[in-house]
């Protein structure tokens, strides 16, 4: 069971991402509880704030494939986030193609898990294939491959129909469980029930 009805899970995100370092990338791991957290859920679930990069999708997909963790649901937004000196935002707005100050935010939930211990080893996990990832990334940087997300996509930037102002990291993450909202990101949703392909042979 997801309570998508709160705006509380965004909110959690948010507060992750409020300070973050040149080159840090953020992760946090967690059970959802209704007292602590104001929003419930039967499943465990990772944030992931940091520049950027290719790959990180596929890498976290992969890793929690080899662990053997079902991921039920996958929500990839890049915003457009300028920061202070120290880390922290001074204003959130919608990708563009001139964005020069691109970050990704990742919300995955996958099969819950239980103990302190198994949700630090899967974190220490995250860190280090994001860590390869950034390795990677400016591996092909430096010989010469295009840095920007819309040099190799032909999809437009995302738009938000009827809103003048930039939205807030939490207005738009709270949004996007709405099924009158249409916003072009990567949503993955897993769980489907297996079906038997033999007896239609």
């Amino acid at each position: 069971f997801v309570n998508l009805d709160s705006q509380a899970w965004p909110l959690r995100h948010l507060q992750l991402a409020e300070r973050r370092s040149a080159n840090e990338t953020l992760v946090q791991i967690y059970n959802p509880n209704s007292d602590e957290d104001g929003w419930s859920s039967s499943h465990t679930v990772i944030d992931i704030v940091g520049e950027d990069m290719p790959f990180i999708v596929d890498s976290v997909l992969s890793l929690f494939e080899r662990l053997g963790h079902q991921v039920h649901l996958l929500v990839h937004p890049l915003f457009d986030i300028k920061r202070s000196d120290t880390g922290e935002i001074r204003s959130i707005e919608m990708l563009r193609p001139s964005s020069k100050n691109v970050e990704s935010t990742v919300h995955v939930e996958i099969g819950r898990l239980t103990g302190s211990a198994t949700l630090e080893d899967l974190e220490n996990q995250l860190y280090s294939v994001l860590a390869d990832v950034r390795s990677t990334t400016r591996a092909v940087h430096l010989g010469g491959r295009p840095s920007s997300p819309y040099e190799s996509e032909s999809a437009p930037p995302p738009t938000i129909s009827g809103r003048s102002s930039a939205p807030t990291l939490w207005g738009v993450l709270s949004e996007l469980y709405r099924p009158e909202f249409s916003f072009p990101l990567t949503c993955y949703s897993y769980g489907l029930p297996r079906t038997d392909l033999s007896a239609n042979r």
